[in-house]
């Protein structure tokens, strides 16, 4: 079990921040590959801006987590 939990988004799909945890700020991991970027959002003078950063170190865990479950399946 993952110590992290990601929102789970799939490809093309849209998805609404929700107030609380995810408000803003939420890590997002790719199903396929495991890269994990954490995207932040703000409103400025009535613009909405997004930052988008990697995190090397959450990456490296939920690829090693990744593949025990696709050695687990096998």
């Amino acid at each position: 079990m993952s110590r992290s939990t990601y929102e789970q988004v799939h490809d093309g799909e849209w998805w609404l921040f929700q107030e609380g945890r995810s408000n803003r700020r939420c890590k997002i991991a790719c199903c396929d590959c495991g890269l994990v970027h954490v995207f932040r959002i703000r409103i400025r003078k009535g613009r909405i801006e997004m930052q988008v950063n990697r995190l090397p170190h959450a990456t490296g865990g939920r690829r090693a987590s990744l593949a025990a479950e696709r050695r687990r399946g096998s």
